[in-house]
């Protein structure tokens, strides 16, 4: 791949700069893609990724939970929600363990 992209712009004359720069953009957008970790303890749920902001909700403050297609939904009262992809190893555990804590039902959106 590295050599077809230097033939391929090789007769541009772009120089090594703007190669560099197209081959940095596929790191940079997996890093910025990098799934959020999620975190529970005893009073809380939380997301957080180094390029996004720290979400919490305290398991007193989840009104609902819900499944819609690829991910489930948590919402806190002040509006503040978690997704949390099924696509996560141990999501299914992950979210029994948050019924658990907040003795809410998960039921599933259509």
């Amino acid at each position: 791949m590295t050599v077809w992209m230097m033939l391929l712009f090789a007769p541009l004359d772009l120089g090594m700069y703007w190669l560099a720069a197209i081959f940095a953009i596929g790191p940079a957008y997996t890093i910025w893609r990098w799934p959020e970790t999620i975190s529970i303890d005893d009073l809380q749920i939380s997301r957080f990724a180094w390029c996004h902001p720290r979400v919490s909700i305290r398991w007193d403050e989840i009104e609902s939970i819900f499944a819609a297609r690829d991910m489930y939904v948590l919402k806190g009262r002040g509006g503040t929600a978690i997704r949390i992809s099924i696509y996560q190893v141990g999501a299914d555990e992950l979210v029994r363990e948050i019924a658990r804590h907040t003795g809410i039902n998960v039921f599933a959106i259509k």
